[in-house]
């Protein structure tokens, strides 16, 4: 498993990109991230709403990943 560090964590903030939510695909902005017991975890937004919540980095596509 690789080391993450906190500069990676960083460069996490202000990415935009997309969460699935009840077959949507909800625009997000990165606010912030973390790494809890080896995961790495993001504060995210919605581009036009309001609110945050924190989710496993594997459920965010990131505007400039391929689709899984």
């Amino acid at each position: 498993m690789a080391t993450v560090t906190s500069e990676d964590l960083r460069a996490y903030q202000h990415r935009r990109g997309y969460l699935r939510v009840q077959g949507m695909e909800v625009a997000v902005e990165v606010v912030w991230a973390r790494l809890t017991f080896g995961r790495v975890h993001l504060e995210i937004t919605p581009v036009s709403g309001a609110g945050s919540t924190w989710v496993d980095r594997d459920s965010v596509m990131l505007s400039d990943e391929e689709a899984k």
